[in-house]
């Protein structure tokens, strides 16, 4: 759970991808059901507008660095 993100670093190797905080991450799974409903991220993007995934990530203030290739995700909760 990502209540505690130093679990997923120093136990088993963890990868924060953008599925985990839209789909998977039981940790936003109440702020993301009062958006959306989803169990991939094709079902996401074909389903729901975007409009609503957009205020989820403002609402868990999920911001998502591009460079080189190379995303790098941050929430208020956590940064890297």
């Amino acid at each position: 759970m990502c209540t505690a993100f130093g679990v997923h670093f120093f136990g088993p190797p963890f990868k924060l991808t953008l599925v985990h905080f839209l789909i998977d991450c039981a940790h936003y799974g109440v702020i993301r059901r009062r958006h959306f409903s989803a169990t991939s991220l094709k079902e996401l993007f074909d389903t729901i507008r975007i409009s609503d995934v957009i205020v989820f990530s403002r609402d868990i203030s999920l911001s998502i660095i591009a460079y080189k290739g190379v995303f790098l995700f941050t929430t208020s909760s956590f940064t890297f």
